[in-house]
């Protein structure tokens, strides 16, 4: 398609880091897009489909390797980081995310814990968590476009709003030592 000048470029979402490397010796990957914020550093799954990849331990390395701009989904892990969440009752049956293990199963008050403590820790940084969970991904090597859905005005500002500030490196700091143990949350999982 490029050599026909269909396309002038090309990007993968959740694919292996053996079937990236496969693809860029084909032609030149020109991003990668995949699973990653700040409560999934290397998730396994989605929704329960499983992902054949690490994006911390993977594909972030691959990307800054070769210059490739990686693209997250899910910035706000479903809403989640956007600490509006309650440790129940969440969802009307017609949402797709009832059927996510991780916001409405046996972990979610694992996940729901650790926002919480993101919550307290960040209440007088002048910003909403939702900000913060998107700042924290701006301002990462490699991170491209970060695909944040809206459904308010009001949300579209805030997550523009993230991108007008930059966390400090003591901030940084504390969110990281707030969820460092996060990816045991996944691995302990099952099925998920």
């Amino acid at each position: 398609l490029k050599k026909q000048g269909n396309i002038r470029y090309f990007g993968m979402t959740n694919f292996s880091l053996e079937d990236i490397e496969k693809a860029d010796k084909v032609s030149t990957v020109n991003s990668i897009q995949g699973l990653y914020n700040m409560l999934e550093h290397n998730p396994s799954s989605y929704h329960r489909i499983p992902l054949h990849y690490r994006t911390k331990d993977e594909i972030l390395p691959y990307c800054q390797k070769n210059g490739i701009p990686f693209l997250p989904y899910s910035p706000l892990f479903q809403g989640l980081l956007t600490g509006t969440f309650k440790e129940n009752g969440n969802f009307t049956s017609q949402d797709v995310r009832n059927a996510n293990p991780k916001l409405n199963g046996t972990y979610f008050g694992k996940y729901y814990s650790v926002v919480e403590k993101l919550k307290e820790a960040t209440k007088d940084w002048g910003h909403s968590l939702n900000e913060i969970a998107i700042n924290w991904l701006s301002n990462q090597e490699m991170i491209g476009s970060i695909i944040a859905g809206a459904t308010s005005v009001e949300q579209f500002e805030s997550n523009s709003n993230a991108m007008n500030w930059q966390l400090t490196e003591e901030q940084y700091s504390i969110l990281d030592t707030i969820v460092c143990n996060v990816d045991n949350i996944e691995n302990s999982e099952e099925n998920i």
